[in-house]
Order: C-alpha cells, then structure tokens, then sequence
C-alpha cells in the first residue's frame, strides 16, 4: 500500500514540477522520458563547444541531510492545498528501526522510495536555477569587466598597453603577406635574363621564402581567430540526481571561485556540502573528466573536421579554435566493475565465472549476450569511436569462452574447435551452441550464439537513439514541450501534450521461454 501512495505523489509532484525542469532542461535524473544517455546527448552538443574546463560536483550524502522544512517550503511555492502540504509533512517525518532501537531523524528523506528521487530533484532546483541565473550573471559582468587581466591572467602574461590587444595571427598573417611580396619580387628577378649566372643563389632564396611562407601558413591554421584575452566566459550545467558537472571557458582561477560560490550556495541555502575530495576541476585539453561512466576529454584529433564532398571525404581544421567535446568509456570505472562481478583480473585479463559453469552451455552464452548487449547499448552510440569498447567487449567474450572451457575441463582452442563458427574470418568468428529436440518424429532445433563486436556495433547503431535525443535537446532549448516517441505498450506521462488520448493498458508479465516447445516443438516465443 505504501509503494502505490508513494506513486501516486510522484504523478501530482511530475505533474506539477516537470514543466519547469523541462524548461530548463538541465536536470536528466529520474524523470519520466529522460536517462543518463539525454545528459551525454546534452554535453556532447555544440553548447559545449569551445569550452575545455570541467567542474565535477559530488555532494556528501546527499539524501540524509536534505533539509525537511525547507523541501516543504519548495513544495508550498507551486502548492495551494493545505491538505496534501500536511500529507507530504507527515510523508517525510519517518523513522525507522535500527537494531533496537526506533530513529526519527531530523534530516533527510527516505531512500528507496518511488518519490524519494523527483522530491530530491525538487530540493535541487534552487541549485540549477542559482548555476542558470546567479553564476550565468556573474560571468556576464567578468565579461563587461574592461580590466581583462583580472580574469584572463592565464591567457595574458603581459598587461595590454592602452586596451589594445596584438593577435599573434595578426602579427604572422602580416608576416606571410610581407613573405608573399618579398616572393613576388624575387620571381621577377629570375625572370630577367641578366641574372643567369645567379640562378642557383636565387633560386635557394626563392625555395627558402616558399618554405618559410607554407610554415607560418601551417602554424596560422593551428591558432584560434578569435583573441583569447577577449573571449566571451560561458558555461554549460548538467545534472543527473546528486552528480553534476560544469564545463566553461574560463581559466583556472575563474574556476575556483565558481566552485566556492557553488559550495557556499549549497552549505547556507540547502544545507548541503560539497564533496571536497571528488569535486575535480578538470581541463580536459590535459585530463579526461568523468561523468555517468564516460570520460570527457578534448585532443589534438578533436579540432579536425570530416568534410564530405561528393564521394570524397576531406579533412580539415575547425574553424577558430573552437572543438567539440568527445566521449569515451570510462576506463578505469569499467575495469573496477568488471572484476568486481569476475570477468577478470585487476589487471583487465580474461577470468572464467565458476559458478556459471554449472550451467548447460546455451544458457551460458545467452547470459554473457545480455552483458554485452547491455554493455554496447550504454556506450556504442555515445562514444566518439565504438573501436573504444572493443577491449571490453574481448573482456566479456573470452570470459565466456573460459566459463565454457572449465565446464569441459577443456582448452579455449579445444572450445572453438567444437563450437566454433567462421573460425577463418577473425571479425565474425565466434561460437555456436544447438539445441535439438525430437517431437513425433519431427526434429526441432534452435541455436544460440556468442555476439561479435562487429554485430553490437552495427546492432546499436542501426537505432539512430543518439539523433533522437539529440533532437529531442534541441527542441527542449527552443521551448518546445512534449512529444516524445512512446515505446511499445509504453505508458504517456504529462510531458505528451495528448497523454490521455494515448493510454493503452499492456500485459507486463509476458514470459520468454527459450526451449522448443515440449507438446508441439514450436520455437516462437511465447
């Protein structure tokens, strides 16, 4: 009974409260019609280009020092009913038995609850709106600030003269069109023909300025057009539940104080303390940063651009200096998880699951495929290159193939010789395990086989998900509310503008059986 209360404060609080997070969209956790994958979507847009310094927030238990009486007075902002304000009062004054004894604390909501997640979205609002408004207007001024060297020191050594600012692409595109005439000139002395005995000396000269002219061209491509000691300070803000992150433009120092402003805000206003120890600022042109279990990082490779012109792909540098942040698994995260559950050593290399080799060998393989499907539908679609996740993916298949080698008491080699299938071709090669079963005579068979990493790649970029979403983002940013693609027997929540009218009432307990069927053989599932 209590779990179906809790649902019910969840649609009046969705209800209410999802308009303004849609709106704002910056808040991603444990909303109807949002994941983890529309916060990648969203720091990965060109919002985020040109921004190169990250600050990752991390707030010590988050949910035991939520402020009670100040989650009611959120609540009372947007709420008029004095009844259900009373209700949501007695909701949050718990307790609970510890050994012996029966605590009601002080602080904090409950965790586990269905409704537990959105009240801690509600608690967090003045966070994003203090991020949004207060840091966004405090940057709005560092720009107006005429003195650049206050808050541009690491991008200017030497204090202007009189305001005026001498671009080094300045200075060496007047070089190159000095060069050029110098070359202009020293052709038409080839030409004359009173200098033949010369030619050798001025050609050398003629090669030297050619030389030097394709060299300042090179270095020119390489600088930003933009002058960095008057670059506009931005910020971009993310955030999922209790971990956010805030990428920006600024320089080191800039940073700082926006993580004190940002620690202050949290400790006075929400009583809650910034994680001193995994609140990271981050200049991911150096470092990766971490997020939702991806890092973010910005390289050499990232400021080129892949141009398609007709059947030729072309390459070329980004325009000003200006790159998109790239994603990739994050490895260290993936490693720990990975041994954690027996895939492998510390060191990432290929353990057998001893427990799983009990079981027959389809039911094996059809395991380790949810944990690669799983694992390729996170990541493929979100990283810059899915060649990314292939030692994963080499992790999670020969684990598979060592629990099947130790069920046999076998070799791997002695495993692909009996399972094996398109063993000479080293992208498909993989292992295939038959099932048959005889029914009036009649012989009915289902196979199961281990997913490469070529089909979870082509499997999950065959989806488009990312083009969605990222749509999806766009939208949200110029005000449009709603339509969202419903899935199958999937439930409309508020945020469809004609939720009702789409209500459809599905089975959920529809069951999978793997096994032809024992009365008459058919293999369809149920």
């Amino acid at each position: 009974m209590d779990r179906i209360v809790q649902e019910a404060i969840k649609m009046v609080l969705t209800a209410i409260w999802e308009p303004d997070f849609e709106k704002m969209n910056r808040s991603f956790g444990f909303r109807s019609n949002k994941s983890i994958h529309d916060a990648i979507a969203a720091l990965t847009s060109i919002r985020t280009q040109g921004l190169f310094r990250t600050i990752e927030g991390d707030i010590e238990a988050a949910y035991d020092n939520v402020d009670k009486n100040f989650l009611l007075q959120q609540l009372g902002r947007k709420i008029d009913d004095i009844r259900f304000l009373r209700f949501m009062k007695k909701r949050l004054n718990y307790d609970y038995v510890g050994g012996k004894t029966r605590t009601a604390p002080k602080y904090g909501i409950p965790q586990g609850g269905i409704d537990s997640p959105y009240l801690f979205n509600i608690y967090l609002l003045d966070l994003d709106c203090f991020v949004m408004d207060d840091l966004q207007q405090y940057l709005v001024q560092l720009n107006a600030n005429k003195n650049i060297e206050d808050h541009c020191a690491a991008f200017s050594k030497k204090k202007p003269e009189d305001g005026k600012v001498f671009l080094p692409r300045k200075k060496l595109s007047y070089r190159i069109s000095t060069l050029t005439n110098k070359l202009r000139k020293q052709k038409d002395l080839m030409s004359d023909s009173t200098k033949e005995k010369n030619i050798y000396q001025e050609k050398e000269k003629l090669y030297s300025l050619i030389r030097e002219i394709r060299i300042g061209r090179h270095m020119m491509r390489r600088m930003p057009s933009f002058d960095p000691n008057r670059r506009k300070l931005r910020l971009f803000y993310v955030r999922y539940a209790d971990d956010w992150v805030l990428l920006t433009n600024c320089d080191n120092q800039t940073a700082e104080v926006l993580k004190k402003k940002i620690a202050d805000f949290l400790q006075n206003k929400l009583r809650a303390k910034l994680s001193e120890k995994k609140t990271l600022i981050t200049d991911i042109r150096v470092e990766p940063a971490h997020f939702l279990g991806f890092e973010f990082k910005i390289t050499g490779r990232d400021r080129r651009l892949y141009l398609r012109k007709g059947s030729r792909i072309m390459l070329q540098n980004s325009p000003g200096g200006f790159v998109r942040v790239n994603t990739s698994p994050d490895r260290l995260r993936l490693i720990n998880r990975m041994h954690m559950k027996g895939y492998c050593d510390k060191r990432g290399f290929p353990r057998e699951l001893p427990w799983l080799s009990g079981l027959d060998t389809h039911i094996i393989i059809e395991r380790f495929n949810s944990v690669l499907i799983g694992t390729s539908h996170y990541y493929v679609e979100w990283i810059k290159e899915p060649s990314r996740l292939s030692r994963w993916i080499y992790i999670l298949r020969y684990s598979c193939l060592k629990t099947i080698a130790k069920k046999y008491n076998i070799t791997i080699k002695k495993v692909f010789a009996q399972f094996g299938v398109h063993l000479n071709n080293a992208s498909k090669r993989s292992i295939k395990c038959k099932v048959s079963q005889t029914h009036q005579g009649e012989i009915f068979e289902k196979s199961w086989r281990l997913l490469t990493y070529m089909e979870l790649v082509e499997m999950n970029l065959r989806q488009n998900r990312k083009e969605k979403l990222d749509k999806i983002f766009w939208e949200r940013e110029n005000g449009v509310i709603g339509n969202y693609e419903l899935p199958k027997g999937g439930m409309p929540t508020v945020t469809h503008e004609n939720f009702l009218d789409s209500i459809s009432c599905t089975s959920r307990t529809q069951s999978s059986f793997d096994m032809p069927c024992a009365i008459c053989g058919n293999v369809d599932d149920i």
